[in-house]
């Protein structure tokens, strides 16, 4: 995966989160939905302004996995058991570690443990044989791995963030997360605002004033 070049600012992300919610396709060529959707936003009815979805295939999360880890990982590519050749082949093909922290390396350093230990299960070659029950256990890792890397997002804090850090661009070009889909969980956040100063104000005034004053009618 190679860094995407965006305007948007890597800090929507402590605003969104993301789950895998179905799958759809032939066995042999799975595609997994992720649904990116804004914090706080209603589940019981979705508003499209807030929420999109991505599909990814296995082997597309596999990747993802693997440029995260390259983005974090300090020394040298694990490249055990390759030939000189295939070790330099490797580690030219490997994406460019984030040193968004200068001498630092990444803010996100501290995920390398996590990835490292966090592979998902291989299933039959080109899904021969695989079941519902396979295809609910991938899901389900996929969500795992979701889930860290949100936790992990949302704990640090943004002050540590750079807009050219390499592991926050891959994130937002996994999840599909371009300029016109920022400005859409603006505007929805910000309507929120609104509405949520509107009815703090309408309570406030009963609590404070009643339901209002009303006039007695002009006597004849």
């Amino acid at each position: 995966m190679q860094p995407h070049t965006t305007s948007v600012d890597p800090a929507i992300l402590k605003k969104l989160s993301a789950s895998v919610t179905h799958f759809h396709g032939p066995r042999k060529n799975l595609s997994y939905v992720i649904s990116v959707e804004t914090l706080g936003a209603s589940r019981l009815v979705k508003d499209r302004d807030s929420s999109q979805f991505v599909a990814r295939s296995f082997e597309e999360f596999r990747r993802f996995r693997r440029s995260l880890l390259a983005r974090v990982r300090s020394g040298r590519p694990d490249d055990s058991g390759l030939g000189a050749l295939d070790a330099l082949f490797a580690k030219a093909a490997a994406p460019a570690k984030c040193e968004c922290q200068g001498r630092h390396g990444c803010a996100f350093d501290a995920t390398r443990t996590f990835l490292e230990r966090l592979r998902f299960t291989r299933m039959p070659f080109f899904g021969i044989g695989l079941s519902e029950e396979n295809v609910a256990m991938r899901q389900n890792e996929m969500n795992n791995f979701l889930r860290m890397i949100f936790a992990i997002v949302h704990r640090i804090h943004p002050s540590a963030w750079r807009p050219e850090c390499l592991f926050l661009q891959d994130i937002l070009e996994f999840l599909d997360v371009e300029q016109a889909f920022f400005e859409q969980v603006e505007h929805y956040l910000s309507h929120k605002r609104r509405q949520l100063t509107l009815d703090g104000w309408k309570a406030y005034t009963v609590e404070t004033y009643g339901h209002g004053i009303r006039t007695q009618p002009a006597a004849n």
